[in-house]
């Protein structure tokens, strides 16, 4: 399975499983330190996720293409939006 179809599995069972918020809401009542009405609730938590998986696909591939130019010899970037799985994500 591809990394954009995972994260898409992932969001699926967390919008649809009614467990998943459960245990979210217990254990932020459980280790949180924020106080009364401030607490992030599972739709909102759950809302930002594709922003997340976004942010943390882009953060990975940059590594990941930071470590090999590096190993190249270069040390500059390579252009992540121009990667088909980023673009994939993005859309989601």
């Amino acid at each position: 399975m591809d990394a954009p179809a995972m994260f898409a599995e992932m969001l699926r069972r967390l919008e649809t499983d009614p467990l998943w918020a459960r245990e979210y809401e217990e254990f932020v009542r459980q280790v949180s330190f924020a106080g009364a009405g401030e607490a992030i609730d599972f739709a909102d938590a759950l809302g930002a996720a594709p922003e997340l998986v976004r942010y943390s696909a882009h953060l990975v591939l940059r590594l990941i293409a930071s470590f090999s130019l590096f190993q190249l010899g270069s040390l500059r970037l390579v252009d992540v939006e121009s990667c088909d799985w980023v673009k994939a994500l993005s859309q989601r």
